[in-house]
């Protein structure tokens, strides 16, 4: 390969600058069996990840709520449970700094059927409080979010008449149950996976219906009152499954829903995102746009980065094996930047968080780095995806596509409380497990923080040109290196002064490094390239 040399020279005095690092990471986390990763929430520089563990504990599973430090060390895991099966599937940092967890549990029902269960954590992992409650049959909680009274709001399904039945549950601080509403279609299944208190106007509910076609799922936005009742539905969809599984805030009269879909994209299932305008009730479909490979992409979930969105899963399209996938679009759907991350087993990113030092915390489980068991797996990445090791960048763009969208359903769904709800005693044990934290790679990158001198690439996302300007007063060289690390080639256009062009023209779309190498600092920048 051939090395590009730029040298700089100037008059002024040179000045030794100060630098910090941001580490990039990718760690595989094991407490000695299957460990799973379901969600991750950033809070006062630390991690919190809740999820299931049958490594150690009172029963079969257990729910885990792992926190690490903000370079994905352990500081502590935690586990909740019965003497029979726990998991945990969300959680929720409140307003008042505690973290509420959701999930289900066998272990305190007379029937041996699963619960909703929820308990409650103060920072340091003591538990506060705990509960299960539902009906004689079957219940899952999937969504969560707190309400304007200091309550929260917990929603999943409820088995009716061998169909699915949606469980809202209204509670407070403490926990206690203040009313329990089952919603549902008698002719089809409802399910959901997200939930949004909207103050006086009540709730809106993310999941999806049965009610299009026999055997179909179709996307489904559900409202009701804050009381629980039945208001209107809105379904969208196409001839195969469709599903939401994820709500995300857009501009004031936009907001944003992602999940799955087998009716549209490119291969057996793509991930969607679907833009609405709510300048009026119920809110209008914008867009529908989709993203994945010839095989199977599945979605987990979404996260807002400033005006841009970031959505996770797994891929089979991409990578080798079952690999995790993070695609992050700008808010009208057009993809920035996609990578994979994992080796030749089975990985899965679930969920994404923003790093308030830049980048993303990804969190997931794998078996490709420790046996055959799954264990959690912690990345964090700089801004366009890059953790140093296990990972590929991805051309992908979006597919627009034409939804089928039946505006609004005034008749046909129901709500009532369940006749056989029931609050059960959780006498829940505590346990702690002890990890083996794998570093399965560790990448600092220092960059200048004094604002006096400044360096950009531009464009980001670029195509045949790339410029670097660099405001510093000393010589140095610049590298281009690949999201593997490996230096490429460029044909240098044009240098004058502190101003480079680039012909990148023959790169590959994906993301790479612009290294500027001096004795006094070492700046590196990020660009992609689409096409």
């Amino acid at each position: 390969m051939k090395k590009i040399t730029i040298v700089f020279l100037f008059t002024y005095s040179l000045v030794i600058l100060k630098s910090f690092s941001q580490t990039q990471f990718q760690r595989s986390i094991d407490f000695g069996n299957d460990d799973y990763g379901n969600q991750i929430a950033n809070y006062n520089g630390n991690n919190f990840i809740i999820g299931s563990t049958n490594s150690t504990g009172a029963g079969g599973y257990d729910a885990m709520l792992l926190k690490t430090d903000s370079i994905g060390n352990v500081l502590f895991q935690k586990q909740f449970g019965g003497s029979s099966t726990e998991f945990g599937t969300k959680l929720k940092i409140t307003s008042a700094g505690k973290i509420i967890g959701i999930g289900r549990s066998n272990s305190f029902s007379t029937t041996a059927n699963h619960d909703f269960f929820v308990f409650q954590c103060d920072e340091n992992g003591t538990l506060e409080w705990s509960t299960v409650f539902g009906t004689d049959s079957l219940e899952y909680a999937f969504a969560i979010d707190e309400t304007g009274d200091g309550g929260f709001a917990i929603c999943g399904q409820t088995k009716t008449n061998d169909k699915f039945d949606i469980l809202l549950v209204k509670i407070n601080s403490a926990g206690t149950v203040q009313w329990a509403k089952t919603i549902g279609n008698p002719l089809a299944s409802e399910v959901v996976y997200d939930i949004k208190a909207l103050g006086s106007d009540g709730f809106a509910l993310f999941g999806f219906s049965s009610l299009g076609s026999i055997g179909i799922n179709e996307a489904m936005i559900l409202f009701v009152d804050t009381s629980g009742n039945y208001s209107r539905v809105n379904i969208f969809g196409g001839t195969g499954d469709d599903d939401i599984r994820n709500f995300a805030n857009g501009s004031q009269n936009s907001f944003y829903t992602a999940g799955n879909t087998r009716s549209f994209g490119a291969g057996l299932g793509d991930f969607f995102l679907a833009k609405f305008d709510v300048s009026s009730f119920p809110p209008s479909l914008i867009w529908f746009k989709t993203y994945g490979g010839a095989l199977e992409e599945s979605f987990s979930s979404i996260v807002k980065s400033d005006s841009n969105f970031v959505l996770s899963g797994f891929t089979q399209s991409f990578g080798s094996g079952d690999n995790g996938i993070v695609i992050k679009v700008d808010s009208e759907g057009e993809v920035i930047w996609a990578g994979s991350y994992g080796d030749n087993g089975s990985d899965l990113i679930q969920c994404v968080a923003n790093n308030p030092s830049g980048g993303y915390f990804l969190a997931g489980f794998s078996n490709s780095f420790g046996g055959t068991a799954n264990n959690i797996f912690i990345l964090n990445t700089d801004s366009l995806g890059f953790t140093g090791c296990n990972f590929n960048s991805i051309s992908l763009s979006a597919s627009a596509q034409v939804a089928t969208f039946v505006d609004t359903i005034t008749s046909g769904f129901v709500s009532f409380t369940p006749p056989d709800f029931a609050v059960r005693t959780a006498n829940v044990i505590q346990n702690s497990g002890v990890a083996v934290n794998n570093l399965l790679c560790s990448n600092d990158i220092k960059e200048e923080k004094n604002p006096s001198v400044k360096s950009s690439v531009y464009p980001n996302p670029a195509n045949d040109i790339l410029y670097f300007d660099f405001s510093g007063n000393e010589k140095g060289n610049i590298k281009i290196l690949n999201s593997a690390g490996i230096m490429i080639e460029s044909n240098l256009i044009h240098m004058k002064n502190n101003h480079s062009v680039m012909d990148v023209s023959s790169f590959s779309p994906g993301i790479y490094m612009v290294i500027f190498n001096s004795p006094f600092r070492q700046i590196v920048s990020r660009f992609s390239i689409i096409r």
